[in-house]
Formats: C-alpha cells, structure tokens, sequence
C-alpha cells in the first residue's frame, strides 16, 4: 500500500523501554569514534551552564553555540542534534524564547532514553519566578513520563550522563527505533 513518512509512527511504551541493542562484537557503535556524545541544547544568550557542564563531563560533547550563526551552523547542529548519543537541555532564566523546551518535548517523544532535561533557578542575575519554576517543574515532569530524564540541576546532568555515557562506551550500545507503518484503518506490513 501507499505510505508516506507522516504514517510512521513509535510503538507503543513497552517497546520504548527496549530502544537500545548491543553493537556486533568489536563493532564501533557511535559515529563519533566509539565514546558517547551529548548534544548540549537549551539556553544561550550568554549563559556559562555548558561551561559548568564540560568540566564535569567524561564523555563526548557538542556545543552549538557559536560567535555568528549562520545556515552551515544550523545545518550542523540538526544533524549532531540527531547523531549525538544523548541530548540535554538546560534551561535558565536568560532564555529569551522557548523554542528549546519545544525541542525537549519533542526528542522526549521520539527519542525518550536518550532526552535529558532539567533547569536552573538563577542564572547569573536573572532569576525564575515561582510561576515561571511551576511551569519548568511541570515541563519535566511530563518529559519524564514521555520516559525521558528529569534531573535535579546540572551537578545531576553531569553524574546521570557520565554514568549513562560509561555503560554505552563499556557496552558499545547503539540506539534503535522500531517504527510500524499505518494506515487510517491501523497498523500494515
């Protein structure tokens, strides 16, 4: 029958839980030369929380801020974005959109196990306000029932993300989708 990339759809949460395999043996499972890798998303507008988080990491990074952003720069950060082992998003008070909690939700969805997220009260002198906290406690909360990870602040990131990123690196474990076709009538081969 006739499909389309829109009648793709994720099985169902009992097949989220099992995302991941093991590697052939001896195989190089991640494209970024076999150690795992996190995609450093959420807050810039000069924010230093990715500073605080590469100093406590032990695996592989991206950070896609960059002095001048340009198309290239887009491009590479939507396909590390997509290559990337793990993808973390930290949200602070000197976010001045909030495309990146959209982005968080989304990769919770399609990519639970893999989406980490948290926040941070006061980001140099700019501070949430208790509504605002509400909101981003409200945001993690439903990311973590999307199977996502909701952590308690970037000292959490850090050793939920070294832990992760060892077990990956010492098992060479590679991330897998298992997707049905369907149609409007349910699920097809």
């Amino acid at each position: 029958g006739y499909w389309s990339p829109s009648c793709l759809k994720p099985v169902g949460r009992k097949m989220r839980e099992r995302q991941f395999k093991q590697s052939a043996p001896g195989g190089n499972a991640f494209l970024g030369g076999g150690m795992a890798k996190v995609f450093l998303g959420g807050t810039c507008n000069k924010s230093t929380w990715r500073d605080t988080i590469i100093r406590g990491l032990k695996i592989d990074y991206f950070n896609p801020v960059v002095p001048d952003w340009t198309p290239p720069c887009q491009a590479e950060e939507i396909r590390q974005r997509e290559l990337c082992e793990f993808v973390l998003y930290v949200i602070t008070p000197k976010m001045a959109g909030v495309y990146s909690i959209a982005e968080a939700i989304d990769d919770s969805n399609k990519k639970p196990l893999q989406t980490i997220f948290t926040y941070i009260i006061r980001d140099d002198d700019s501070s949430f306000t208790d509504g605002q906290i509400r909101s981003l406690h409200a945001v993690g909360k439903l990311i973590e029932r999307n199977g996502g990870t909701f952590c308690s602040g970037l000292d959490a990131c850090i050793a939920h993300l070294n832990e992760r990123g060892a077990l990956l690196n010492e098992l060479e474990i590679k991330w897998e989708y298992r997707y049905e076709f369907v149609d409007e009538y349910g699920v097809f081969d």
